[in-house]
């Protein structure tokens, strides 16, 4: 699906936390295919990409995977605050909203056109601006 996105749209979009949380945690849920309530680092494992309509510029497959590799292990190792080699849900929201918000400082107020996933916290984000502009949030 693409969409026109910009920086103002991800920014108030993380700042409405009950809207915000209940896409980061619905997010969570399909994530966490074992119901054990957190993730591991095989659970966020290229799923990065489809959260967040992350691309990876390389020369080859191998090279993709390798940068997707260590772009996953950098942000997961941010985000396991205990060091127990799990993500939380609190944690997992907090992952994502410092995610959106370091797209949106990068996006600025100039829209873009994105072609995401269905699943993506980028969808959530443009279904909430169309919401708030018609005026059918509370």
């Amino acid at each position: 699906m693409l969409v026109i996105i910009d920086g103002p749209m991800l920014t108030t979009f993380v700042a409405d936390s009950i809207s915000f949380n209940e896409s980061a945690d619905e997010r969570f849920r399909v994530l966490d295919t074992n119901g054990d309530g957190v993730l591991s680092r095989s659970d966020l494992r290229g799923k990065l990409d489809w959260l967040m309509a992350f691309e990876y510029e390389a020369q080859s497959d191998e090279e993709e995977a390798r940068k997707a590799k260590e772009m996953d292990d950098s942000i997961f190792d941010r985000f396991d605050g205990d060091q127990r080699g799990t993500i939380g849900q609190e944690e997992f929201r907090r992952m994502l909203a410092e995610l959106m918000l370091a797209v949106a400082r990068g996006i600025g107020t100039t829209p873009v056109g994105l072609a995401v996933e269905e699943c993506s916290m980028m969808i959530k984000a443009y279904e909430y601006e169309s919401k708030r502009i018609r005026g059918l949030l509370a």
